[in-house]
């Protein structure tokens, strides 16, 4: 994705007003984010200010503060148009730095029973994927609360260089932090999950092009929901736990799950399932291997 955004951002943020972007970053996506931007004379402040650049706060957001005349370099930079969210906000670096500290907690509901009802959380809003996820469910309030004295943001995800703007018609912005209700966090959940499985599709449609080549999304969806639930019930962890066994799933025709040896194997193993998916996957493409060889 990262080369095919750089034009469309760079278009994009051209149409905003010469002075420098904002940048929210996220540093656990770099090795070492000060040290980089530093490196890159591109000035910066770190949005959780408990923590000091370049010592354990390096795998915090920060704040880049990137020249127009910068632009240009900073965002052909290794990781940069996919870890960062582009915010056009006429106004000072100190305004908008306090107001992107301003949203780095929200609160949530609790789980049922738990007492107090709701919490507080790290809202990743310096992480364009859950920029993308979270916006659509917010309510005209809120968006403003987020935008604060922001006119736009624009962002590099898997759907493509994505671009929201500041409405006319907005209400005065809500008070205080964020706060989602129950609604919302399930519509952000669910949001989560068809984007995990969209990914499994793509890795199922680049790794299993023949087994995959008859079905269209929707069918390739529906297999990855289903291979999802054997998941679960297994104690898969992880994302590229599921995709390895929707991958020997589709791979077996449906008969790697119902295998009773395998399913002694993963209540065996049960808190390594992830694990052991992977040398399953590594020994079935092996000997898929040898039988083309023998043909």
């Amino acid at each position: 994705m990262t080369g095919d955004a750089v034009p469309t951002l760079r278009d994009k943020i051209a149409l905003w007003p010469d002075q420098p972007v904002f940048a929210a970053m996220d540093g656990a996506g770099f090795s070492n984010l000060p040290r980089f931007l530093r490196d890159e004379r591109i000035p910066f402040r770190p949005l959780f200010l408990d923590r000091r650049p370049g010592d354990v706060g390096r795998a915090g957001p920060f704040m880049a503060i990137v020249p127009r005349d910068r632009l240009e370099t900073f965002l052909t930079l290794r990781d940069v148009p996919d870890g960062s969210v582009f915010w056009n906000a006429p106004c000072g670096a100190d305004e908008f730095h306090r107001h992107l500290r301003s949203l780095t907690m929200v609160r949530i509901p609790s789980a049922p029973g738990k007492s107090p009802k709701t919490r507080m959380v790290v809202f990743r809003h310096f992480d364009p994927k859950t920029v993308v996820l979270t916006l659509p469910v917010m309510t005209p309030a809120q968006r403003a609360r987020m935008f604060g004295p922001a006119q736009s943001l624009v962002v590099s995800v898997p759907e493509g260089v994505l671009e929201a703007k500041r409405r006319m018609d907005w209400p005065e912005p809500a008070k205080g932090p964020l706060s989602f209700t129950k609604e919302q966090m399930d519509a952000i959940t669910d949001g989560m999950t068809l984007r995990s499985r969209r990914k499994i599709v793509a890795y199922l449609r680049e790794t299993a092009l023949e087994q995959t080549k008859k079905m269209d999304d929707t069918e390739l969806l529906g297999f990855v929901e289903e291979a999802e639930k054997v998941g679960k019930a297994w104690g898969l962890k992880t994302e590229a736990g599921q995709g390895r066994l929707a991958w020997l799933q589709l791979m077996s025709e449906g008969r790697f799950a119902k295998q009773k040896a395998i399913e002694r194997v993963i209540e065996l193993k049960n808190d390594k399932a992830d694990s052991v998916l992977k040398i399953f996957m590594e020994e079935m493409a092996q000997s898929r291997n040898e039988g083309l060889e023998r043909q």
